[in-house]
């Protein structure tokens, strides 16, 4: 179920709900399945963005902002926030490491 649920995220950003129903389950009983892995909603939309954020950066042509538009952050500055809470670094030190 974990990997179904990781691949859905990589194709669209749903939320709990969505991501419940597209299961054919509710929130509840999607959430208590994912405890049972030791996993949260929470965890896989934060790994799924990484994964997607690290794609991005590795594009030149794509800025923090069309970053956290794509990655369906408020602004530029909660990409970055994140991003450095992930990884330990920001995103443009991440972006000089791959040059």
């Amino acid at each position: 179920m974990a990997a179904g649920t990781r691949l859905s995220l990589m194709r669209d950003n749903l939320s709990l709900p969505e991501m419940a129903e597209k299961l054919s389950m509710s929130p509840a009983t999607l959430k208590r399945r994912l405890a049972e892995m030791d996993l949260s909603f929470g965890q896989l939309v934060d790994e799924n963005r990484l994964i997607k954020a690290l794609y991005f950066l590795a594009t030149p042509s794509q800025d923090a902002h069309t970053i956290a538009n794509s990655l369906s952050f408020s602004d530029a500055s909660n990409f970055r926030r994140s991003f450095k809470r992930w990884t330990g670094q920001l995103p443009t030190y991440f972006r000089s490491w791959l040059a």
